[in-house]
């Protein structure tokens, strides 16, 4: 299978360049900076490398920040932004660093005969986000320039440097410039969810053999997609487990056990271990203590269930690419999937290679209904990091309760689509309120919606007033102890989505 490399310098847009790849055909991924020529050569059919952006700056006694040798492989390079910038500085132009940081349109002249720009107009708009400006750069071709910064293309042969993003929408033709690249390459633009679902089957037949696996249904969509996937591969040697923890959104057994043991006939088993987590978590404020908590014991009651399912090779997880790009390649999934190695299987992760709107993909593909491939988002610690303060069981049904109330109405209202994330926060406050002629203390509901492209930079999403007042009535009456209902309309950065 042909392949693009994407070599990560931290650019928000990545995710996005990585996704218009695939959209058109080429699997690409994701790897360090730092990769070197062998590493990229182990692949095997890596067709084209591109250095992405990134937030830093180039100086110019900066060591070298890229495995210089990869341009040895003879296969077409493409820097765009500070990916652009380091392979000037490795032609020997000069970087300066610019006062202002500009994120901008810009109309840039470029040289049509140029193939990265073959059918695109000679005048173009195109998205910058500069540090640098580039300077001195000898033995290249000119093959984009604007009024404001002079040059922000040049070529090599076969290796190109970009000033700006051609993976941004804001960029007119920058689909174009990717698929012209895509063809530089030679790719052949066969990779599709529909060859991926039938690779990976094949691919998990094969390592797993007549070996079993255990698998943790969480109630989200990617342990879910993983599983299918695993079942698809080698059917009644998966057995999946469901850790009742107390912490899980409202109804969540239901959804699970209707879900895979009606629809897919896949069996689940239960570990109920509520009353467990929550007397540990007894007078527990702190949220990292309480992921540490939830942590340890999630891993000590997996253990116990999996003694006694009988004996397992492998542990599935529903690790994501955005996962691993997260961990800073580290190579292990957040705490949200991320089990001890000394647990004592070998880790068997389907869906590593995917993103989220790709798992979801596969999971219609799959057969996964709709409703549950749309599900929201939850942390592995659950509600308890929506809590803040003690979790307490009255606190738990409470949060619950007005999360479910929040759900029903954005669906009702046909908007769910339009929202990156939403939910209901516990605040550690107690409002003053009035009960006829008596003053009284309840707790204060957060909701939190947002609108994102990747969860790196989010908006508050912009509610309707009319209903975000329904939703606030409907809490306060029919949640018993909530008597006040606050609206976040903090960005991302400075906040992040989750509260802890």
């Amino acid at each position: 299978m042909d392949k693009i490399v994407i070599l990560d310098y931290g650019s928000q847009y990545n995710e996005s360049l990585l996704v218009k790849l695939r959209d058109n055909g080429v699997y690409s991924l994701l790897l360090p900076k730092e990769t070197t020529k062998e590493k990229i050569e182990d692949l095997h059919h890596v067709k084209g490398i591109i250095l992405s952006g990134g937030p830093g700056v180039l100086e110019n006694d900066e060591a070298k920040v890229f495995d210089e040798r990869i341009l040895e492989l003879n296969i077409p390079v493409l820097g765009i932004c500070y990916g652009m910038e380091a392979l000037a500085k490795h032609y020997g132009a000069k970087i300066q660093s610019i006062k202002d940081r500009e994120y901008d349109k810009h109309v840039v002249r470029i040289n049509t005969n140029c193939p990265l720009f073959l059918d695109i107009p000679e005048e173009t708009v195109v998205y910058m986000s500069k540090n640098d400006h580039v300077d001195s750069l000898e033995g290249v071709e000119m093959i984009a320039e604007s009024a404001s910064s002079g040059l922000v293309g040049f070529s090599k042969g076969y290796t190109f440097g970009l000033l700006f993003h051609p993976e941004v929408a804001a960029t007119e033709f920058g689909e174009k410039i990717l698929q012209n690249f895509i063809k530089i390459c030679g790719c052949n633009g066969h990779w599709t969810i529909d060859s991926f679902i039938e690779n990976k089957i094949k691919g998990l037949k094969k390592e797993i053999g007549d070996k079993k696996v255990i698998l943790g249904l969480s109630g989200g969509v990617d342990s879910a997609v993983a599983a299918l996937l695993l079942h698809r591969a080698i059917g009644d040697n998966l057995t999946c487990l469901f850790v009742e923890t107390g912490l899980h959104r409202y109804n969540e057994y239901n959804v699970i056990i209707k879900r895979f043991e009606e629809h897919f006939n896949i069996k689940v088993h239960i570990a109920d271990e509520g009353e467990l987590f929550l007397g540990r978590l007894k007078g527990i404020v702190d949220p990292e203590e309480k992921r540490r908590i939830i942590s340890n014991t999630f891993v000590e009651v997996f253990k116990k269930a999996t003694e006694k399912l009988g004996h397992f090779d492998f542990l599935g997880q529903g690790t994501l690419y955005t996962d691993i790009r997260e961990s800073k390649w580290g190579g292990k999934s957040k705490v949200i999937k991320d089990l001890p190695e000394d647990i004592g299987f070998k880790i068997i992760e389907p869906i590593r290679q995917l993103t989220k709107d790709e798992v979801r993909s596969v999971g219609r593909r799959l057969g996964l209904d709709e409703s549950f491939i749309k599900r929201q988002p939850f942390p592995f610690p659950g509600l308890a990091i929506r809590i803040i303060g003690e979790v307490t069981l009255i606190k738990l049904e409470v949060l619950r309760e007005a999360n479910e109330i929040l759900s029903q109405e954005i669906r009702r209202a046909g908007i769910n689509d339009e929202m990156y994330q939403y939910f209901c926060v516990l605040t550690n406050i107690d409002s003053v309120g009035v009960e006829g002629n008596n003053k009284i203390y309840y707790h204060t509901i957060a909701i939190r919606c947002v609108t994102s492209l990747n969860g790196i930079n989010a908006d508050f999403y912009h509610f309707n007033m009319d209903l975000l007042g329904r939703i606030s009535r409907r809490i306060v009456n029919e949640v018993a102890g909530v008597n006040r209902v606050v609206y976040d309309i903090t960005t991302k950065p400075p906040s992040t989505i989750e509260y802890q």
